[in-house]
């Protein structure tokens, strides 16, 4: 059986807050944070595994993890008495498992008879979740009343990519082959309104 010892891991994690007063009526702020990382697994799986390999390449993968969050909003003061706030956000996520090798782009052979494995990779995949909001809404004070009012859009989604491959021998006669690829790209828009009345009763 072939042995290994070596893991590379590369993770890029930040977060950074910037707050920027363009005049006395308008204030910017910007946020980000994010953990994307990328390591070499080695038999980073989750079915059963092999009594031996014929070669490597079903074990190795390159695995990509974590994701990033951006917002940027602002506030603009028109008097003592109006208030406007807008804002947009970006949130993404990645979980992929690829082929490290050449070799591992190739479809799974198991041997059911003697335990064995070879070829490439079972199931490669990557999933990549979003989100994407935006908002504009305002601020009035009147006497007693706060009035409220403002829009809002969100759009969650998932693009996916899921490949089986495999091959599978019981004996000389009998060869049972899976070969699945699923695709999809799904999102769940969301627009909004509110209004809001705040009064004070003397």
């Amino acid at each position: 059986n072939p042995t290994f010892s070596r893991r590379d891991v590369a993770i890029q994690a930040f977060a950074g807050k910037l707050t920027w007063r363009l005049s006395q009526q308008l204030n910017l702020v910007l946020t980000a944070i994010g953990d994307p990382a990328e390591r070499t697994a080695i038999g980073d799986i989750s079915v059963p595994p092999p009594s031996a390999l014929e070669n490597p390449d079903p074990y190795l993968t390159n695995v990509r993890l974590g994701g990033t969050n951006v917002s940027l909003s602002g506030s603009y003061t028109i008097g003592d008495r109006i208030l406007l706030n807008a804002s947009i956000t970006r949130t993404a996520n990645t979980e992929a498992h690829e082929p490290s090798t050449e070799g591992g782009k190739e479809a799974l052979f198991v041997d059911a008879q003697t335990g064995i494995w070879s070829g490439g990779v079972f199931v490669p995949f990557s999933f990549f979740k979003f989100s994407t909001g935006a908002r504009i809404g305002g601020t009035i004070l009147a006497d007693d009343h706060v009035l409220k009012a403002g829009i809002e859009y969100q759009d969650h989604g998932i693009d996916a990519d899921v490949n089986a491959r495999r091959v599978t021998r019981f004996h000389d006669s009998l060869f049972v082959i899976l070969l699945n690829r699923d695709l999809c790209i799904v999102h769940n828009r969301i627009p909004s309104v509110f209004l809001q009345d705040t009064w004070q009763v003397a």
